[in-house]
């Protein structure tokens, strides 16, 4: 075996809350650390072929037990890496209905072997760039029942997120997917949210009558000592005959139902300003125009063999397609606030099996109130950042200074940047008014861009167009 030294590895911070065991990071692998309490089951879960069969149809990393050793441990598996880690927050309205039905896929084949999930919330799915894979080794437990012990964490955490998404309330679910972490959407959220007539009622008597419906539909599960220590008497004498004679109501849970109701929630027709922005460059058999702009920034990219690279506001991720196919990048993240347009980009990742990560990101007013590292910090950090017709609308329209604008770039790349000045502002053919403010001109963007980078790079690709390309000073 070989001995990794305490001091050398990194815990993840949330993994405290996991009594099977932690998960950290050494030597740029991911292990997890099995608690000696729980080495026996995991063995047997390994030996079980389960896990085998969920690797085979990609819903799980590949996972096998390691040589390492570790103090207080009794086993140390190695899993497949998945960088980046986005988080459910930052996925658009049908990456969030894809994890959940990735979820369901794995609690049905673990029936199968005698397991369930006990755990549904969606921070236990990672994107493997447009592929969701449940990735919670601990959530695998025997099964007791007919229920489903995950049952309710999963009507919280995508049910009733998908149907508040779909009516265009795109802002206060992700904030709820963000604030409720590993819980799900509280039930009296939800319900005071879907009608008026639910705020008759106070909050707590709301979750009361929920919670106690849904304990009542796992009882199925819950192993009979259990019952015992919470149903003392004739309830609990009750309860436990009912359940011997497998005769209690609403115990069994159809993953086929489950999976069937996502699928029937479909998101309305909420256009947002900027979601058909890059439709311009798709034809109508879904292949991509290119512009004599686009290609001369491609044979730049080219020229500086650029293998990784990260695009803020990246739209539809037409370019970021373009970066895949046509240069020497071989890893991309296409970023943009806008989810319906980063929808129109995952459903291009799935028909086209494109390699290219999606992720719900505004760079002004990033999602940031809670304890989970701040996405930047969860990345490998690329070599190129690139911001195409941007920051414009940054400087112009929402006021964002242009020192602020270039740290944001430099956190997300290791090296060089690719910038576009808009030396008209907001002018287009259409609206061709020049109205920008005395100091927004190329001069002052050089300078503030010289601070920052030294500038390789700096060509008239449009009337309105500047490349600036520089490497981080």
């Amino acid at each position: 075996m070989k001995q990794i030294l305490p001091e050398d590895v990194k815990y993840l911070s949330f993994t405290e809350m996991d009594e099977i065991g932690r998960i950290f990071s050494w030597n740029d692998k991911t292990l997890r650390g099995i608690s000696k309490k729980y080495t026996a089951e995991t063995n047997e879960l390994l030996s079980s072929g389960l896990i085998e069969e969920l690797v085979q149809k990609k819903l799980f990393p590949v996972t096998a037990v390691s040589d390492y050793s570790l103090e207080s441990f009794g086993l140390i598996l190695e899993h497949q890496k998945i960088t980046p880690v986005t988080y459910p927050f930052e996925w658009s309205f049908e990456m969030l209905k894809a994890a959940g039905q990735v979820v369901l896929k794995v609690n049905k084949i673990a029936n199968r072997y005698g397991y369930e999930l006990k755990d549904a919330h969606p921070f236990n799915v990672i994107f493997d760039k447009h592929r969701p894979m449940y990735v919670d080794f601990g959530s695998f437990i025997k099964r007791n029942g007919t229920s489903w012990l995950g049952y309710e964490d999963f009507i919280k955490s995508y049910c009733y997120p998908l149907k508040q998404w779909k009516t265009g309330e795109q802002f206060l679910t992700r904030a709820n997917l963000a604030s409720s972490l590993r819980g799900g959407m509280p039930h009296s959220s939800y319900y005071n949210w879907k009608s008026p007539f639910y705020r008759l009622f106070s909050i707590d008597f709301i979750d009361k009558i929920a919670d106690n419906f849904y304990k009542f539909k796992t009882i199925q599960s819950i192993p009979n000592d259990q019952i015992e220590n919470k149903f003392s008497g004739r309830i609990g004498k009750l309860i436990l005959n009912l359940k011997k004679s497998k005769i209690l109501p609403f115990q069994k849970t159809s993953i086929e139902k489950l999976s069937r109701k996502l699928k029937r929630i479909k998101m309305r027709k909420n256009q947002s300003m900027w979601v058909d922005y890059h439709s311009q460059f798709i034809d109508s058999k879904g292949e991509l125009r290119t512009t004599p702009r686009f290609a001369r920034i491609l044979e730049i990219v080219n020229e500086l063999k650029i293998k990784s690279a990260l695009e803020l506001a990246g739209n539809q991720g037409v370019f970021s397609e373009m970066l895949l196919h046509q240069t020497t990048i071989e890893n991309i993240i296409c970023t943009d606030y806008d989810s319906q347009a980063i929808d129109s980009l995952y459903k291009r990742c799935i028909e086209k099996e494109l390699d290219v990560t999606p992720v719900v990101l505004n760079i002004r007013n990033p999602i940031s109130d809670t304890w989970l590292p701040l996405f930047e910090n969860r990345i490998e950090t690329p070599e190129c950042a690139i911001g195409l017709a941007l920051l414009h609308h940054l400087i112009l329209t929402q006021g964002l200074g242009l020192q602020t604008i270039f740290d944001i770039f430099k956190s997300y790349t290791s090296k060089y940047v690719f910038i576009e000045f808009m030396p008209l502002g907001l002018w287009s053919a259409s609206s061709p008014e020049v109205n920008v403010p005395e100091w927004y001109n190329v001069d002052w963007f050089k300078e503030i861009f010289e601070k920052n980078f030294n500038l390789i790079k700096q060509e008239q690709l449009e009337d309105n167009r500047i490349l600036f390309v520089g490497i981080i000073k």
